[in-house]
């Protein structure tokens, strides 16, 4: 690995740090499928996991989570004074012991089985990481330069595929086809297929719990071959309106919530530390 690509490998991982750290825990008995309505705004800035109420698990789970995603445990020393490696087996296999977990039911409902805090860790960990490259390779003309897209691919086996050929075309439809290919699941970085792709509405993987999909880069001659780039391309501003239209993808998500709605939220959120106000007919988030 070259210097510069040591340079943007540490730049994402900081990034994808910064933003773990910066969210607040909010414990409830939210299920997915309920969180899942809540607006983007809130649950980028809350970190949950779906049905657990108990504050003191929620933060057992992000506390062994944030050592995995910086890969050393610090309550750990070595002899010299330097910090154990810790991975995500190890923050698994210590969230059940902190937990208390006798035997493993296999259950994904159930907090201290194995099954479910592998989605946690994998979920959790996969989405910071792929913000981090995000916000790196979108908010970087260079980066966008040599590859400006990038392709929807299997990055690891299932048993069970989900038809992502269908959800492509669907995702496509919604937006137009705004920076998409038709022919190919490839798309500029900064295209907003990716979202309407997602499950939870993020332009980044992972797009589905547990889907095993991901990305890779695509080179500017392909991107142009598909028709999504011409030699008039220009990286700076697609990285300047990519930046800008995730910012306002968050911020717009809160756009449209009733009175009721916001109401509820606000007595639901204020006092986890994720503040809403509500200014008329809009509902901001406290800064």
């Amino acid at each position: 690995m070259s210097e510069a690509e040591a340079k943007l490998a540490f730049d994402a991982w900081n990034a994808a740090v910064t933003r773990l750290g910066g969210k607040v825990n909010v414990a409830s008995l939210l299920r997915s499928a309920e969180w899942a309505k809540v607006p983007l705004a809130i649950r980028e800035r809350a970190f949950f996991s779906a049905g657990v109420e108990d504050a003191r698990v929620l933060q057992t789970i992000r506390s062994r989570l944030e050592a995995a995603l910086q890969g050393s445990d610090t309550s750990t020393l070595r002899d010299d004074g330097t910090p154990m490696s810790y991975s995500r087996a190890d923050a698994i296999a210590d969230i059940r012991a902190d937990l208390e977990a006798e035997g493993d039911s296999g259950k994904l409902t159930d907090i201290k089985s194995f099954r479910r805090q592998k989605l946690i860790q994998d979920f959790q960990i996969d989405q910071a990481t792929s913000y981090g490259r995000y916000m790196q390779d979108v908010g970087d003309p260079e980066i966008l330069d040599m590859y400006p897209a990038q392709r929807l691919v299997r990055v690891e086996p299932r048993q069970t595929h989900r038809d992502w050929a269908t959800r492509w075309r669907e995702a496509g439809g919604k937006v137009g086809w705004v920076g998409a290919s038709r022919t190919s699941m490839v798309a500029l970085k900064t295209s907003p297929i990716w979202a309407a792709l997602s499950r939870f509405g993020t332009p980044f993987p992972p797009y589905d719990f547990s889907s095993g999909m991901g990305i890779e880069d695509v080179d500017f001659e392909t991107a142009k071959g598909l028709g999504l780039v011409d030699d008039k391309y220009d990286a700076a501003q697609d990285s300047t309106n990519g930046v800008s239209a995730f910012n306002k993808d968050v911020q717009a998500s809160l756009r449209g919530v009733d009175q009721s709605t916001a109401a509820m939220l606000k007595t639901f959120l204020d006092g986890h530390g994720v503040g809403i106000k509500i200014d008329g007919e809009n509902v901001l988030l406290d800064s």
